[in-house]
């Protein structure tokens, strides 16, 4: 691909983009300081790790030993940025073709006010810290846990509309957690948790999902009811993973709206947690066919998500279907997934050749 037919005004000195990436290579401090400056503190302490500059907290983020060289670095939540050119992109929410622009501008002299883009609000995942230390914290946490028979876990589930019928032995509850508050920077108090582990694609536990309740099954009053415990190993393409993956998988982004589309379509679904795990997701080898139970939000987030996924999946040789809730969003509510459309619609509510379920007698739909 040559320079010209991204900016004409380089044409003189780069004729293709391997002429810029030979005259960028080992001159990158200087370029992302100009271009990228919210990078200062990972290139003073590089290679080590340093709050993300996408996602914030303290170490999250770090540029590779040779960036001078190559520009590279590693988000734990969105994984690397192989070099220079696609830093820039990414701290700036940018394309890579206007990120390969600005660097040629910048080395011909001829750099223009920076494109801002204002990116949406960063997803509130959890920093990889040291591993070590993580993974201690959560096995503690996991080997403290019980079932959820007749816990406010429990109750939680029951209250929000899930059969607990053949409930996945994945999920476990907890007596009483510390919550850390993030504002007040303290543990503001104690409370029963519905856990979730959090796998990747080695079947390791990346991390684990805490739902903070209270006593009677409501969810906890505190500011962030959801919340990940530090992750031990990279999130991207891990996930709840409620049930063992057959011929057909269905994938979504929160636990009850997994358990809802379950409970409905009888396949197997797992939880991404987020639209943003939900894009990284990587699905085992069998499975044939992907389901993805986006969510209809007003900002368009989910379903954005699961077409990026399909996307991906198909090039990987998946049948894919994604199945939206047709809507309207009521008023004063963000967005409406397969939870909310079991409870209001039912079996009806959902795709024809999805319904499954034989309601057992003590289901009764939301008035």
């Amino acid at each position: 691909m040559s320079i010209h037919t991204l900016n004409p005004m380089n044409e003189r000195r780069y004729k293709t983009f391997q002429e810029l990436k030979a005259k960028a290579d080992g001159d990158w401090p200087y370029i992302l300081q100009e271009l990228a400056p919210e990078l200062a503190d990972a290139m003073d302490k590089a290679p080590h790790h340093v709050s993300c500059p996408i996602h914030g907290g303290t170490d999250g983020f770090r540029l590779f030993k040779d960036y001078p060289k190559t520009g590279g670095g590693y988000c734990n939540t969105c994984g690397p940025q192989a070099n220079g050119f696609a830093m820039v992109a990414w701290v700036r929410g940018i394309s890579y073709k206007d990120a390969v622009r600005e660097v040629a501008q910048l080395l011909e002299g001829e750099a223009a006010a920076p494109v801002v883009v204002r990116r949406p609000p960063p997803p509130k995942i959890p920093d990889l810290v040291d591993p070590r230390k993580a993974y201690g914290r959560i096995r503690q946490t996991w080997m403290a846990s019980t079932t959820l028979k007749d816990t406010p876990a429990e109750k939680y589930l029951a209250a929000r509309g899930i059969w607990l019928q053949n409930m996945p032995n994945t999920l476990r509850a907890h007596p009483r957690m510390p919550y850390y508050d993030k504002v007040a920077k303290a543990i503001t108090g104690w409370h029963p948790c519905l856990l979730a582990p959090i796998k990747d694609s080695q079947g390791r536990i990346a991390s684990l999902h805490r739902i903070f309740v209270s006593p009677t099954g409501g969810k906890a009053d505190v500011p962030e009811a959801k919340k990940m415990m530090s992750a031990c190993h990279p999130l991207p393409g891990a996930a709840i993973k409620l049930f063992q993956a057959g011929e057909v998988l269905g994938v979504a982004e929160g636990i009850e709206t997994a358990l809802a589309a379950h409970a409905i379509s009888r396949m197997p679904v797992w939880a991404c947690v987020s639209a943003t795990l939900m894009e990284s997701v990587e699905i085992p080898a069998s499975v044939r066919k992907v389901v993805i139970w986006a969510d209809l939000d007003r900002s368009g987030r989910g379903i954005k998500a699961a077409e990026k996924l399909s996307a991906r999946l198909r090039t990987e040789g998946k049948e894919v279907e994604i199945c939206v809730p047709q809507g309207p969003i009521p008023e004063a509510v963000k967005g409406v997934d397969w939870l909310d459309v079991m409870l209001t619609a039912g079996l009806e509510g959902y795709p024809p050749q999805w319904q499954k379920w034989s309601p057992p007698p003590e289901y009764r739909k939301a008035a």
